[in-house]
């Protein structure tokens, strides 16, 4: 019942948004009561924190697809900052109503959010890896040193507050010559 309940939420989170939405509603769309919705989550706010993961992983699926794609660790590295924008502002922006609950969801710093921060760091820490152990990268660099460089590069092309304030430029410019600059500082010195 509870992925029934978050689809639920979400279409009514995408249409309506998350603050013109009540638990009331989203159980009459299911055809049950409020109190049976209250036997799997206590609170809006934990379907709306069900919501923001199911969101979140979404993006986090495309990540991990792209990290392990059989090709070299640069094209891997340059198609993560890609993938990443476009699965941020498909969720965040096509998706609009979608936009405020994952603001809120930063802000708040819920669960969900964590994770993906973390499927970014651990994303981030398996291209480097293959990209090292390739000869693509600079072996002797400190691993979570690098990884957290990478991690704050790649933000700005996740963040829906960031995104939401560069919208209206050429974003996709800017995630290639960050990623390029990126590439460029990774690889060995010769």
């Amino acid at each position: 019942m509870v992925p029934r309940i978050v689809e639920a939420a979400i279409g009514r989170f995408t249409h309506y948004g998350y603050g013109k939405t009540t638990v009331a509603e989203i159980a009459e769309d299911l055809g049950v009561s409020p109190a049976y919705i209250y036997k799997f989550f206590d609170s809006k706010r934990s379907i709306c924190e069900a919501v923001a993961g199911e969101t979140l992983q979404r993006i986090d699926e495309a990540l991990w697809d792209a990290a392990t794609a059989e090709r070299p660790a640069t094209e891997r590295l340059r198609n993560l900052y890609q993938v990443i924008l476009k699965e941020s502002v498909a969720r965040f922006f096509q998706e609009r109503k979608l936009h405020d609950m994952v603001v809120e969801a930063v802000q708040s710093d819920w669960g969900a959010v964590q994770r993906h921060k973390q499927t970014i760091h651990d994303v981030a820490r398996h291209v480097l890896r293959d990209g090292r152990q390739a000869g693509e990268f600079d072996g002797s660099l400190d691993e979570e040193r690098a990884v957290d460089a990478l991690w704050s590069t790649i933000v700005p092309f996740a963040h829906p507050k960031v995104l939401e304030q560069t919208i209206n430029t050429d974003l996709e410019a800017r995630a290639n010559a960050v990623a390029d600059l990126v590439i460029r500082g990774l690889r060995p010195i010769s």
